[in-house]
């Protein structure tokens, strides 16, 4: 059966399943080159990209099926449909039902104590862990039960997902140790699964002026998407802020697949970088602005920070572009 032969039967025996299944509620096929101006289904067609392509675009990659829940469609579930014809040329039919069923199991949604309850299960909460920077130094102590990447006085930790409301913001809980290690899985796997989740819920963004970053649409500062075109403006690289969108723990976008090697072919080369916050960085050319003066802008801003939690570093960092080596400077 070739391919397109696979995604027409693929989707005639999913209306039959999906008429007497408990699971699969309200279902779609998004095709290569697909766009929309409708929100939810642009949002997946991004958050795809994302996902998969590790590209940010409105122009979809790739053929996927997205399945809303039957019983809770706040869930959804993405399927990539060149996965499920090799499962069905591996396994056959039974094989890919099972699939498309695990997965619908793992996407409902939890509420704070049914989260924690499944913390100790990866297949149950892989899509829900995310990554924060947060300042090593100052929290060394409470990270000894956590799971988390240390760079120079930097600590990415890994974090569970709860929700994101106006009234509440960005709520979260550190992964345990013992968590992880019941999962059995590798570090590296773990945190770059986190990264991309994180970079799903949060896109970078890079405003030239702060008239920009005041209620900046979405498409503003996309300097990560494709075929982005960034004007860096009259003041050149050192006046840019970078961040997310929303403008939510931005620092850790430094960390997205692509971020730095974009920023060293902004910056022509080797580039300085001052964590000015959780929420932001700011990076300079090297020979364009003396380090020493960047780490005293940096107290500076550290000093009238208004939560001492909101700090992220003490020190300037180096990026090397032709090792693509990141190291904290002792100044």
């Amino acid at each position: 059966m070739t391919y397109e032969a696979f995604k027409e039967e693929f989707m005639s025996r999913l209306a039959e399943r999906a008429e007497r299944s408990e699971q699969i509620g309200t279902y779609q096929l998004f095709e290569d080159g697909a766009s929309s101006e409708e929100l939810k289904e642009k949002n997946f067609i991004r958050e795809t990209n994302i996902k998969y392509n590790k590209i940010e675009s409105d122009v979809l990659k790739g053929d996927f099926l997205s399945i809303l829940h039957k019983q809770c469609e706040e869930s959804l579930a993405r399927y990539e449909m060149k996965y499920l014809f090799q499962s069905y040329e591996a396994k056959g039919w039974d094989f890919v039902w099972e699939i498309i069923e695990k997965n619908l199991e793992t996407v409902t949604h939890f509420d704070m104590q049914s989260l924690l309850q499944n913390v100790h299960q990866y297949d149950r909460i892989q899509d829900r862990l995310i990554l924060r920077a947060i300042n090593y130094t100052d929290n060394r102590y409470t990270l000894k039960n956590c799971v988390y990447r240390q760079i120079g006085d930097i600590a990415l930790v890994l974090y569970l997902f709860v929700a994101q409301t106006e009234e509440y913001g960005l709520t979260t809980t550190k992964v345990p140790k013992a968590a992880f290690e019941e999962w059995g899985k590798d570090m590296e796997e773990v945190l770059e699964n986190a990264l991309v989740n994180t970079n799903i819920r949060s896109v970078p963004r890079m405003y030239t002026a702060p008239k920009e970053s005041y209620k900046p649409s979405y498409q503003t500062g996309a300097y990560m998407a494709l075929d982005a075109k960034c004007q860096l403006g009259k003041y050149g690289l050192g006046r840019c802020t970078f961040t997310t969108y929303p403008q939510l723990n931005g620092a850790i976008s430094f960390w997205y697949p692509g971020v730095q090697e974009k920023i060293a072919e902004m910056a022509g080369g080797d580039y300085y970088v001052a964590f000015t916050g959780i929420h932001e960085f700011h990076v300079h050319p090297v020979n364009t602005v003396p380090a020493r003066q960047i780490l005293g802008r940096l107290k500076d801003m550290n000093k009238y920070m208004n939560k001492e939690d909101e700090i992220l570093s003490r020190k300037v960092y180096l990026y090397r572009a032709d090792t693509k080596e990141l190291t904290a400077l002792e100044l």
